[in-house]
């Protein structure tokens, strides 16, 4: 009874604040992907690639400077503020001279993108993360201390003020320097709103143990971020390399929507579960429930929602982009198929680093990245389409082990959790072929392409629903149940 009675409270606990990391993380990527949108409208597909490729940059460099640190301050259990001196400074000198070595080689940045002006254009981009990194630590403790509140507000105003500013800069016929205006808004708002009410303040104090400590639990949460930068992103370098950088702005909006919409989903769940999945680490029993609970949730209304999103992508890309992005949604429909499956595997890794084994994580990013980048490179694309469908074929054999580790740390048979998975899939892939189907005959009405997405949207949602009934009545029910019960907690 007691047990029951803290798992309640831990969830009532984590529900307010997946309910305020919602909101703000969706806050952030659905503003990214409004002002996408409306960018893409306004500038050429060559200027979204110059933009694009410069914004990699902004990517990759925090990743080098922050080292894990901020994950470290979320997750270590009895942090003093002497603790995180050490790292701050670390990781500012760090981002100084990422910054600086960035700056100096823009020229060949430039060279390489064969654009004008783009030298410039990278080196004003990278000196954005002087703000931005120290940023970070700020940030990591709003989170530590579930003030996701706050951070919702602070997004919106930030996100607000930059999206605003970008679209004026864009329209005035400034093409890629409003990607440029929109980073230096969001980082200033960012970075006032944070420091002007801190809940820490650097100091000369410093605890060499405490930052070997945290090191040590931070190196592999960055090296596993770096291996995800390379594995996701190494296509975009070779479609930039190989097809240039008009090409590379298709993919890019497709990416980009594929992107925004995967990390609706997992920021808010990883940036709770740190904080809340510590709390019973010790547990291992627990977890595994939790854990059972979670995959069927992901797996049940998650998974779902991206392989419509996937049939759905000629009529989405159209109403939203127009007709001068042509060919998008050949790009968006495998990467919102992959986003199915990666939305569920995700889901391993929170789990994974609340038991400390950050190395497992790490082993299975980098057995992706090794996948990718073998199929990449000597797998030939003639297009930016094909090189798209073998970079998500090559995600794909990371996946059973994946599996495989979360399974064996938390004492669950692989079979049991891949029988969890099963049920939704079937109705998922039935309702696709439904809409596939379907849509050549909807083709003799002539109606509107909106109305159209609509009707299909529609169509998926009924087929899935009832056949999830059918195959799974219990888990329908329950998942339904359990929606309701987070509703109330927060």
């Amino acid at each position: 009874m007691t047990e029951m009675k803290v798992d309640h409270s831990l969830i009532k606990f984590a529900a307010n604040g997946v309910f305020w990391s919602v909101v703000q993380s969706w806050v952030n990527k659905l503003s990214v992907l409004v002002l996408s949108i409306v960018l893409a409208r306004l500038i050429s597909p060559a200027d979204f690639g110059v933009a694009s490729a410069g914004l990699l940059i902004l990517q990759l460099v925090p990743i080098v400077a922050e080292l894990g640190f901020s994950s470290a301050i979320i997750q270590r259990p009895n942090l003093k503020p002497a603790d995180i001196n050490l790292p701050f400074y670390f990781a500012i000198a760090v981002c100084c001279a990422v910054t600086a070595g960035v700056a100096l080689n823009a020229e060949w940045v430039s060279a390489q993108l064969e654009a004008a002006n783009a030298a410039t254009y990278i080196s004003f981009v990278v000196a954005t993360l002087i703000l931005n990194v120290p940023t970070m630590f700020q940030l990591a403790m709003f989170k530590r201390n579930m003030k996701f509140k706050t951070l919702a507000f602070r997004d919106f105003v930030a996100n607000l003020a930059g999206g605003i500013l970008a679209v004026v800069v864009a329209a005035l016929g400034f093409g890629f320097w409003s990607f440029l205006a929109q980073a230096y808004a969001v980082c200033i708002v960012n970075a006032v709103w944070l420091w002007r009410k801190p809940l820490w303040t650097p100091s000369l104090t410093f605890d060499p143990p405490a930052f070997g400590e945290m090191a040590k639990f931070g190196l592999p949460v960055a090296a596993q971020n770096l291996n995800n930068f390379l594995g996701m992103r190494l296509i975009d370098f070779l479609i930039i390399g190989k097809f240039g950088v008009a090409a590379y702005g298709i993919y890019a909006v497709g990416s980009r929507l594929y992107q925004s919409c995967l990390q609706i989903f997992q920021g808010a769940f990883n940036d709770v579960s740190l904080s809340s999945l510590s709390k019973i680490s010790d547990d291992r029993e627990r977890l595994g429930r939790v854990y059972g609970k979670t995959m069927m949730m992901a797996s049940s209304v998650v998974l779902p929602l991206f392989v419509m999103l996937a049939v759905l992508s000629p009529e989405i890309c159209l109403v939203l982009f127009g007709e001068k992005w042509v060919g998008l949604d050949r790009i968006a429909m495998p990467l919102m198929l992959l986003g199915a499956l990666g939305c569920v595997q995700f889901l391993n890794g929170p789990f994974l680093a609340a038991r400390g084994k950050t190395r497992y994580i790490l082993l299975t990013g980098a057995f992706k990245t090794a996948c990718t980048v073998a199929g990449l490179i000597f797998v030939p694309a003639g297009d930016i389409y094909q090189m798209t469908v073998v970079f998500v074929v090559a995600q794909l054999p990371a996946t059973p082990l994946s599996f495989y580790m979360v399974s064996r740390e938390l004492g669950l048979s692989l079979g049991r959790v891949a029988l969890n998975l099963l049920p939704p899939l079937i109705p998922a892939a039935a309702a696709f072929a439904a809409v596939w189907l379907i849509r050549p005959e909807l083709g003799g009405f002539h109606m509107p392409m909106l109305i159209q997405g609509i009707v299909l949207g529609a169509c998926f949602g009924c087929v899935y629903i009832a056949l999830l009934v059918i195959i799974d009545r219990k888990r329908a029910v329950e998942g339904f149940r359990l929606l309701l019960s987070a509703a109330r907690s927060i």
